[in-house]
């Protein structure tokens, strides 16, 4: 049974829970179709349900009022439906969501999900979920580097709740820096997705400074007794909207010359086309930079090759020409 049909039924419910019942035209107006045929089987499927309806002859004319009898109508009495609708821009908003949550593949969040979906499934137009999957490349993640967090859950569940509560833990994590596990006590603050990946801002206690912990390499989550107050100077939002990467480290200028061919890519985006600050004749552009996250910059400015060219600062144009060295020696 679709949804809106649900929602009739309930509504044809409630007519007949009224002290004078209802007849087959005003049943009519709950359909919303002047389709005789169409009320009464929903008097049948009303009935079908084990709801008790009779008929009662109205005197003096031929129309019947259909009612439910009065121990059924009490107990129904005070049967409220919301009125429940989600519109196409609803539906499409949701899909945009649904397809966003692909870092979740394999996890009982997807489970979940999918299990929501189906729900919701029956209260809009019979596959019309089906036929939004078909516009793929407007709602499919183009992310295909997701990493499998399949089997983590338990750790998830347990750093959600832990955050809600903000509630100390103590971890054990896979350091690749270090090269081997360790332990350590974190206050959990924000998780965040990039490029396929979940992680978390924590603050350790230890040394009260703000890190990145990737989920896949949180082995056990442990919480403890201690709460905590999330720091008043730091700042998710503000540290996620730099460009380049997740790695605050020391700040970092760079001046660097795009050529025409790669230009008109860049300044579609906002945050490039406003750091211009000089165009040649050619159509080159030159950007000036003034963020974090050093090996970040360097990628970006390899990832152009020959179309981009570092002026400055002087040691940020030895890290480039000192990676290009040692890539072409590989050749």
């Amino acid at each position: 049974m679709r949804g809106t049909q649900i929602i009739q039924l309930f509504k044809g419910i409630q007519a007949l829970s009224k002290t004078n019942g209802t007849t087959i035209n005003e049943l009519m107006e709950v359909l919303g179709r002047n389709d005789r045929k169409a009320a009464y089987r929903m008097l049948e499927t009303i009935q079908g349900i084990g709801v008790p309806v009779y008929e009662e002859k109205i005197h003096g004319q031929r129309a019947k009022r259909w009612k439910i009898d009065e121990t059924s109508r009490q107990k129904l009495a005070g049967l409220n439906l919301p009125d429940f609708t989600i519109s196409l821009p609803d539906i499409v908003a949701l899909q945009l969501l649904r397809s966003q949550a692909t870092v979740f593949k394999g996890t009982e969040i997807e489970t979940t999900l999918n299990r929501l979906f189906s729900r919701l499934d029956a209260f809009v137009p019979e596959g019309l979920f089906a036929s939004l999957s078909k516009l793929g490349p407007l709602f499919g993640s183009s992310n295909k580097w997701a990493k499998d967090y399949s089997g983590k859950e338990g750790i998830l569940d347990s750093l959600v709740e832990a955050m809600l509560e903000r509630r100390t833990c103590l971890v054990r994590y896979h350091s690749f820096q270090q090269g081997r596990e360790t332990r350590f006590k974190i206050d959990p603050l924000y998780f965040f997705e990039y490029s396929g990946g979940l992680y978390l801002f924590v603050r350790t206690t230890a040394y009260d400074d703000i890190r990145i912990l990737a989920l896949e390499r949180v082995r056990e989550v442990a919480p403890t007794s201690d709460g905590f107050e999330e720091p008043k100077d730091f700042d998710a939002r503000a540290r996620l909207s730099e460009p380049f990467g997740i790695i605050a480290d020391d700040p970092i200028e760079a001046t660097v010359r795009v050529s025409a061919d790669q230009a008109r890519y860049l300044l579609e985006r906002p945050y490039f086309r406003e750091r211009v600050v000089a165009e040649e004749s050619d159509g080159a552009v030159i950007v000036q930079l003034n963020t974090s996250g050093r090996h970040d910059v360097v990628k970006w400015i390899l990832s152009l090759g020959s179309q981009a060219e570092v002026l400055g600062p002087p040691e940020l144009r030895a890290d480039v020409k000192k990676e290009l060295e040692a890539t072409l020696s590989g050749y």
